[in-house]
């Protein structure tokens, strides 16, 4: 693929940044080895650049939000703090990218905390969501997901987020058929169809 097919596929990844926590669908099983690929090639993204120490506010409404999820101390509120702190990353990503980072690592260690008190996909696929912001660790978004799909094969968020994250790295076919996928087991008019479809359309034809 030459460079112009890749910036394509670049402005359509921008396009469907994926959202978190959206209502699980399940649907038909395909077979295990259609995304069953090494994604070694996540090892090329390139260390964080040093973030400052602390995580700067959220905007005053917000931050006593998150503050009183987390403060709840339960599997529930952590993940709704998390939450907070992971839409100011996607805010500010392209106007702040420092806060973003610091934001999104919060909000990773707030999933965190949901989880060592109770498994829950939906907060594991958004721990994912959070860490594709943080270039200190470009593998964890994959292995988060990965144990998502381990579980449930048919999991449509963690399809999804899975082919976005390898057509960010340039693995096109392998996100393709993650898309393809989506598309075999979402039901008409779901959103994560939706973006499956905006996804696949953005890739140049072969």
């Amino acid at each position: 693929m030459g460079r112009r097919g890749l910036a394509v596929v670049g402005a359509g990844v921008a396009v469907v940044v994926a959202l978190y926590g959206l209502t699980l669908w399940s649907g038909r099983p395909a077979p295990a080895s259609e995304l069953d690929v090494p994604d070694t090639d996540a090892t090329s993204v390139g260390p964080a650049a040093p973030i400052p120490e602390g995580t700067p506010p959220l905007p005053d409404s917000l931050q006593v939000a998150a503050d009183r999820f987390a403060a709840q101390g339960s599997p529930e509120g952590w993940y709704e703090s998390g939450r907070y702190y992971l839409t100011a990353a996607f805010g500010t990503v392209q106007t702040d990218p420092q806060s973003s980072v610091q934001w999104a690592r919060r909000a990773i260690a707030d999933f965190e905390q949901s989880l060592e008190l109770r498994e829950n996909p939906q907060v594991r696929v958004a721990l994912a969501e959070a860490a594709t912001f943080d270039p200190a660790d470009p593998m964890r978004p994959i292995q988060e997901l990965r144990a998502v799909l381990d579980a449930d094969p048919n999991n449509l968020d963690a399809t999804f987020l899975l082919g976005e994250r390898r057509l960010m790295i340039g693995r096109v076919d392998s996100a393709r058929v993650a898309f393809e996928r989506v598309l075999a087991l979402a039901p008409p008019g779901s959103a994560v169809r939706d973006r499956a479809e905006s996804a696949l359309a953005s890739i140049p034809a072969e």
